[in-house]
């Protein structure tokens, strides 16, 4: 897991800019507010898209079905754009490993 002081600068429909740290794990991205140390919400990765401007270090995270927008303005955009992506991928090992797993075995 990662954390890194970023601030929201697009979150639809308002566009204020936040305060906040970015975390991901296996469950995938969380969203605390720097101020409080509070959750404010979690995104599975498998919901999510994610892209960066590594020129200016920007960490851009939506939703698949466009309905959330937010950038992350970041020295850490590389390292939570490649966390992002290798987590995607062992994700996606995992799931392919479960299902060919289910169909040697049909009682799994």
């Amino acid at each position: 897991k990662t954390s890194s002081s970023s601030l929201i600068s697009s979150i639809k429909p308002s566009r204020k800019q936040t305060a906040v740290r970015i975390g991901i794990n296996n469950l995938g991205f969380h969203i605390v507010s720097k101020e409080t140390n509070i959750p404010l919400q979690s995104y599975p990765l498998n919901t999510m898209d994610w892209d960066m401007i590594e020129n200016k270090n920007i960490f851009g995270l939506k939703t698949k079905d466009g309905s959330l927008n937010m950038t992350f303005q970041t020295k850490q955009a590389p390292l939570l754009h490649s966390l992002a992506s290798q987590m995607k991928k062992e994700l996606e090992a995992v799931t392919k490993l479960v299902k060919d797993q289910k169909q040697d075995d049909p009682i799994l």
